[in-house]
């Protein structure tokens, strides 16, 4: 599992570790990478992207993601 910090110990936001989840994808066609990127950008990060990974759970976080 990745970590919930960056090399340098400090903490990672939900946003950062997507942003490095999708240039880490090697083997994947450019075409899926894209539809990855797309959901990222549109779906995930306006969501998600300002948690704390660390405190990022399930449980937590429903009520703040459904929230409008």
């Amino acid at each position: 599992m990745a970590s919930s910090y960056d090399p340098d110990g400090m903490p990672l936001m939900v946003g950062q570790r997507l942003e490095h989840w999708l240039v880490s994808r090697t083997a994947t066609r450019s075409s899926t990478l894209r539809g990855y990127a797309a959901h990222v950008r549109l779906y995930l990060t306006p969501c998600l992207g300002q948690f704390m990974l660390a405190d990022l759970s399930p449980a937590a976080r429903a009520g703040d993601v459904h929230r409008e």
